[in-house]
């Protein structure tokens, strides 16, 4: 999927999620094979994120951020 940010209005960064080794589920195997290789695996609780559609960005107060990805809807906030 796609994904957009914006910072009051601006595009500030883009891309998509099949950036993370094809798909970000790949990277989540990926994780998982390198463990066991090593004789270690996932356990319960364990997290992990497999990247991000976009890099850090820096914000103000006052800033409106908003994050839309594909048909999954967006997010916004105001920044204080």
């Amino acid at each position: 999927m796609r994904g957009v940010a914006t910072i009051n209005g601006k595009v500030v960064g883009e891309g998509v999620g099949a950036a993370a080794l094809g798909h970000p589920l790949e990277a989540l195997a990926w994780i998982a094979n390198h463990l066991a290789a090593h004789s270690r695996g996932l356990v319960f609780r364990d997290v992990v994120i497999t990247g991000s559609i976009i890099t850090t960005k820096t914000v103000q107060p006052g800033d409106l951020v908003k994050f839309a990805v594909g048909q999954l809807g967006e997010v916004e906030l105001r920044i204080d």
